[in-house]
């Protein structure tokens, strides 16, 4: 369930994700308020604890499903990245268990679905919206306070995808958590559809946020 960057099907997806964020919500528990969000706090840290790298996360620390979060953690650790950039600060552990009860089974032992952290920061009060047009992300990105790409990768005979947080600064955009051999920033250069066709990246969604 995903869509490539720029690809002509895009009102397609757009009803798709309307039709999937009524049916997270509807299906949501009685007081799941309480028995899974967590909500997010302000503080004035500024970008205070950022996870560059999950393969650094320990295999028996901050388990997602029942497996280590360095093999399927990019998910939560975008929203916890996308988070900490806008100033709020997070509860690791509460924050895994949210993605678990929004799909239980799923996230976490196959990952996370590429409109969950969309779904979570809509539950949050954030100003959000999914761009799928890949030529719109760089306007759509620079006018965002976050934002979360999702994108599909092949390598010979491996096919995976991944999550980043992003956002625009002086110095272009710049990611967390991209490469497996990352240890700070990564910076994607002026142009995030350049970035993209360059890495052959496809099946691209930007999430994009504005503070509350």
């Amino acid at each position: 369930m995903y869509v490539g960057g720029g690809l002509p099907d895009a009102p397609a997806v757009q009803w798709l994700w309307r039709r999937l964020y009524g049916t997270c919500v509807a299906a949501a528990p009685r007081g799941a308020e309480d028995a899974a969000p967590y909500i997010p706090v302000y503080t004035e840290v500024f970008m205070n604890d950022l996870i560059y790298n999950q393969n650094h996360i320990p295999l028996n620390e901050h388990r997602y499903g029942f497996r280590p979060s360095a093999q399927v953690g990019c998910g939560w650790v975008a929203t916890h990245n996308a988070l900490r950039l806008m100033g709020y600060k997070t509860d690791i552990d509460q924050l895994i268990r949210y993605y678990e009860w929004q799909l239980p089974l799923i996230h976490g032992n196959a990952g996370t679905s590429f409109w969950g952290p969309a779904v979570c920061f809509r539950n949050w009060g954030f100003p959000v919206e999914l761009v799928v047009d890949r030529r719109k992300f760089d306007e759509a990105a620079k006018n965002a306070d976050a934002c979360i790409l999702f994108y599909r990768w092949h390598r010979k005979t491996k096919l995976g995808a991944h999550f980043v947080a992003l956002h625009h600064t002086e110095k272009g955009f710049v990611g967390y958590n991209t490469y497996k051999n990352s240890t700070g920033p990564d910076h994607y250069g002026e142009s995030l559809d350049r970035f993209l066709r360059e890495k052959h990246y496809f099946g691209c969604v930007l999430l994009t946020i504005r503070k509350k």
